[in-house]
């Protein structure tokens, strides 16, 4: 049996076609994360830094009735990309960046530099999976991100949502 929280299941549609095992369960943790920004951003707008977001961000948005959009990432390189934010008015919005994994931070800085010369209010960035090793809070803040949260699906200095909930009702 395999258990995981929101796999990146970007070519396959079923867990089972990328990991052969007898159970696969998906945990998904858009409930809590959009409790938990439900408790601290008034009104949130959640902004997916590019197309592969779009899943999470919708289903967060769905469940707290929050409004939302998705840029295009044209990736230059493996360190460079480009964001292209959707034409949507950001002034005066508590935007919250939504990511479902974060390793050197580098789109989800691009997405906050870009959001700056959008002149929006930005309150953080949240995603579901940090990278241990990676230097993504300070990338982000650096950017002009206010607070940097995640699942604590990966031990992370940022966990500030927690899973056991979704994941104790999976077992």
């Amino acid at each position: 049996m395999l258990i995981t929280v929101d796999p990146h299941l970007h070519r396959v549609s079923k867990l089972e076609e990328a990991v052969p095992v007898d159970r696969a369960i998906v945990v998904a943790s858009a409930g809590a994360m959009g409790a938990f920004l439900a408790s601290l951003v008034k009104d949130p707008f959640l902004l997916g830094p590019d197309e592969e977001s779009e899943q999470w961000v919708a289903e967060i948005a769905r469940e707290h009735e929050f409004d939302y959009a998705v840029a295009r990432k044209p990736r230059l390189s493996d360190r460079e990309v480009r964001i292209e934010l959707p034409d949507r008015d950001y002034a005066d919005k508590n935007v919250v960046l939504v990511n479902d994994v974060a390793s050197t931070g580098r789109t989800l800085e691009a997405a906050a530099r870009k959001r700056v010369s959008a002149s929006s209010t930005n309150r953080a960035c949240v995603t579901i999976t940090l990278s241990e090793a990676g230097p993504y809070g300070a990338t982000a803040r650096a950017a002009g991100v206010g607070a940097v949260w995640s699942t604590d699906s990966i031990s992370h200095p940022t966990n500030r949502i927690y899973l056991a909930d979704a994941l104790a009702s999976q077992i």
